[in-house]
Order: C-alpha cells, then structure tokens, then sequence
C-alpha cells in the first residue's frame, strides 16, 4: 500500500512537471504562459515559438505518462495504482502545482500513460480524434467527442465492464480542462475553437 501511495504521488508530480514552460524559458527565454494560446502545451510552442521545440514538448508531456505508468505497473504493481496513475498523471499535467495548477490540456500524457496499459486504446482514441478534428475542423471538439467514447474504447480493447469506468476516470480531467467547467467559457467559443 505504501508504493501505491508513492506511485500516485509520484504521478501527480511528475505530471505537474511544466516541459513547455521550462523548454520556452530554457530555450528561448520565454514565458509561454504570455504567448499565443497562453496555454502551458506543445500546440502553443510549434504555433508561436518552434515547430522542433513543440515536437519535442509533446515528446517529452507522452514520457511523462509513460513513465507513471511504469511506475504503477511495474513497481507498485496494484490494480488501484494502475487506473489512478494516469488520472494523477494527467490532473498534473493540467493542474500543475509548480505553476499555481494552470498547465496544459493532458492529452499527450494521457496518451503516455494510456500506452502502457493498451496501445490499442491510443490507436482508436487517435483514430477518432483525428476524423473529428478532420470532419469538424474543431480541436475541442474533436477531444470532447473523443473523451466521450474513451470509456467504450477501454471497455472494447480491454475486455471488461470495469474498464468502462477506468475510461470515464481517465477523460473527466481532460474534459473538465477542454470544456472550462469554471464558466470561463461560452458555448458560441467551444464552438468556434479550431484548430
């Protein structure tokens, strides 16, 4: 129990590391927090600093998932430390605590740490994600819409209804950052954000 509680610490933190922020500022000398999007994520680096710094950004935020669940898997070895990892590694990731919980939008670590646990899931998340995005011309959207049958997609590649609710943990963060849940945002906005 006491590694399980390490790991989703552990989770959290290395989550809540800020690679777009400190690649900007490293880098380039730049807050990335006051450019473009002033989202803390690697579509805002490639669109408004460096194609090559974005790429490795969203490299580096897919490690980070990875590297959680590794964690969970194979040093706590728990089922409880399985599916919360990469919640906590994906809540870090977008409510990071080194940067007052202002980060990104956790898809890259969320498709890190779902890689460990299925690839099939990532292949059919990303699959849907990018027809949407295609269809809709619509980056939240196209996420929404994706978050929305994660749980079906889990329970599809994995075999098991409890995988169902594993999907609907894993997407409520990320849904709850695309869709501003504060009401910061308006409908007319949500649907207006292309990519």
């Amino acid at each position: 129990m006491v590694k399980t509680l390490l790991v989703l610490c552990a989770a959290y933190l290395i989550g809540s590391v800020p690679v777009a922020y400190l690649l900007a500022k490293v880098f380039y000398g730049r807050d990335i927090r006051r450019i473009g999007s002033r989202n803390v994520g690697a579509m805002n680096v490639a669109r408004n600093i460096s194609l090559g710094l974005g790429l490795l950004t969203v490299s580096l935020d897919i490690f980070k998932g990875v590297l959680a669940l590794i964690l969970a898997k194979y040093w706590a070895g728990t089922v409880f430390a399985l599916v919360l990892a990469p919640v906590l590694v994906i809540a870090g990731d977008i409510w990071p605590v080194f940067l007052g919980f202002r980060g990104g939008k956790g898809l890259a670590a969320a498709a890190g740490a779902l890689l460990v646990i299925d690839l099939g899931i990532v292949f059919w998340a990303a699959l849907v994600l990018g027809v949407v995005a295609l269809i809709t011309q619509n980056a939240t959207a196209a996420t929404v819409v994706t978050c929305l049958l994660l749980p079906l997609i889990s329970w599809w590649q994995l075999g098991g209804f409890a995988w169902f609710f594993f999907g609907v943990i894993v997407a409520l963060p990320i849904l709850a950052r695309h869709l501003k849940l504060s009401g910061t945002i308006s409908y007319s906005n949500f649907l207006n954000q292309s990519f």
